[in-house]
């Protein structure tokens, strides 16, 4: 046998088990929605413990952790209250067993957010512990190839990449890239993202964003890209519903309202590109 077939050999033995742990399959891979990270991909910690057990067998007998410490950073935790952000971080180290061998230690260290300065008001995490640890051990897992392909950017959550896009929570943190914000139709600077589920969802323009947006709010997509198309023809169809009912009625105080508080003498008015732009 050549050198070369020797070579070949000793690093397909040695891509064995990275081979058996590196592909996840569509239902483990989810979109990031809300956020910074929205648009990203994120693998499911149950598939993690899933193939480690596939491939090790049980955790505490095929594969074990160990949490060195873990600790809280930004701000003391008896000082929630006046902390912008505070984040706890937890380092742990894995082994595994191949056959009767085990591995040597292998480390990972993650965090995640206790508190945080929301828009509207301080957000408490009571799962902030969990899934630092969670964190931890994702890292710990990548190293010896647990969902390989979408670090590599091989796999997302909409299909294969061809590694042309890596699409996940960590390669959104690598230098360079940055989150793309969408121009806000009210102060004309990009800085429009999509608001958090928990937090009614929507889209706001940040304010804490580079270019200072101006805190406005958004139902939808729609809302952002066209506000004055969805918004007037929605305010044209009330105020002419309540014209219809002023008509049959021969008064109505609603429509009179209406009138008063876009400050138009009828609901044509609305469909005036001026008067849009006024009520944005």
């Amino acid at each position: 046998m050549t050198d070369k077939n020797k070579d070949v050999m000793s690093e397909t033995k040695n891509l064995t088990t990275w081979n058996k742990l590196r592909t996840p399959p569509s239902e483990a891979l989810k979109e990031i929605r809300g956020g910074r990270l929205s648009g990203y991909t994120d693998i499911s910690p149950m598939w993690r413990f899933q193939i480690m057990t596939e491939t090790f067998g049980p955790c505490g007998i095929g594969w074990v952790y160990e949490v060195l410490r873990m600790w809280t950073d930004g701000q003391d935790k008896d000082s929630i209250s006046s902390a912008p952000e505070i984040c706890v971080f937890c380092d742990i180290r894995l082994k595994y067993k191949v056959g009767d061998d085990w591995s040597e230690w292998v480390p990972g260290t993650g965090g995640s957010k206790l508190a945080a300065q929301e828009r509207n008001g301080m957000h408490i995490s009571d799962e902030c512990y969990k899934m630092s640890l969670t964190d931890a051990l994702s890292v710990a897992m990548k190293a010896i190839g647990v969902g390989a392909d979408v670090y590599m950017g091989k796999l997302s959550h909409n299909g294969s990449t061809n590694g042309s896009s890596p699409q996940t929570k960590y390669s959104a943190q690598q230098p360079g890239e940055e989150k793309k914000f969408l121009m806000c139709p009210v102060c004309k600077k990009e800085s429009v993202m999509e608001g958090k589920k928990e937090f009614g969802g929507g889209y706001v323009c940040w304010k804490k964003s580079k270019v200072g947006g101006c805190g406005a709010k958004f139902k939808t997509l729609e809302d952002v890209n066209d506000p004055s198309g969805s918004r007037i023809a929605e305010l044209v169809g009330r105020i002419h519903e309540a014209e219809a009912e002023f008509k049959k009625i021969g008064a109505s105080e609603q429509y009179r309202g209406l009138l008063d508080e876009f400050k138009i003498d009828k609901a044509e008015d609305l469909e005036d590109e001026d008067v849009g732009d006024k009520l944005m």
